[in-house]
């Protein structure tokens, strides 16, 4: 009995630091940006922009910025939305159509790289909610493109499993240590912090896949990929089969 009070409370003590750690890093990622913002209004305010190109330059940051708040906010919105209710819809989804369309969406938004695709010649069904499993593929695509050097080449595929669907996206970048691969789905967290906020990530794109397949009664896992970059696993249930479990 006493082992298990200890274990509880070592539990408590680690979700309270895990709360404590996501209320600082949301307080600087919005932070950030509106120190921006508001920076550029007051030297609009001060008069400090001599000529019309100047002060259209410094307006577009600050809207760049405000934008930035805005997914930051739409994505912890969509989060807690996920642990209120997390499945509003559940209809028969095939995995195959929205892996090819993310892919085709990538390869027209930065056509320097290499994004290959690896179907199944057969459907691959899932029961949920199609809006949130193509933000699943977008995301982990995104992070891709993101946080891996431009000529990094990415693989996406989609196969059967025992009683599961399984999607992957590959690449062959710089990879992560081991020890930061359980942290990848954790909300705000960053391996580069300085570069991920330059390129406007808000840190949420893998937490947001983390729980859509959670609440899809799916698994996703993190791994070092068989060419040193990184592999992000996600397990689905088939129709009628049980729940998977991380």
């Amino acid at each position: 009995m006493v082992t298990s009070i200890d274990q509880s409370l070592v539990a408590q003590t680690r979700s309270e630091g895990r709360l404590r750690e996501f209320i600082a890093n949301a307080s600087h990622e919005l932070r950030t940006p509106l120190t921006g913002v508001s920076g550029y209004l007051q030297l609009d305010l001060d008069g400090a922009f001599a000529d019309g190109e100047h002060h259209q330059r410094s307006m577009r940051r600050a809207l760049d910025e405000a934008s930035r708040m805005r997914r930051i906010v739409t994505d912890l919105q969509l989060l807690t939305e996920l642990d209120e209710n997390p499945l509003p819809t559940a209809v028969e989804v095939d995995i195959n159509p929205l892996l090819r369309d993310a892919v085709h969406d990538m390869r027209a938004l930065d056509p320097t790289r290499t994004w290959t695709l690896d179907l199944s010649a057969q459907p691959l069904v899932v029961a949920g909610d199609a809006h949130q499993l193509r933000q699943v593929v977008t995301n982990l695509l995104v992070n891709v493109r993101v946080h891996t050097p431009p000529a990094t080449v990415t693989t996406a595929r989609a196969s059967p499993g025992d009683g599961s669907i399984v999607i992957e996206v590959s690449d062959d970048g710089p990879g992560l240590p081991a020890g930061d691969l359980e942290r990848v789905f954790d909300r705000f967290w960053r391996h580069d912090p300085s570069r991920s906020r330059a390129s406007g990530g808000s840190g949420l794109g893998l937490s947001i896949v983390a729980a859509v397949v959670s609440a899809h009664g799916g698994a996703a896992e993190a791994a070092r990929a068989p060419d040193g970059g990184l592999t992000v696993r996600i397990v689905l249930p088939a129709p009628g089969a049980p729940p998977r479990r991380p």
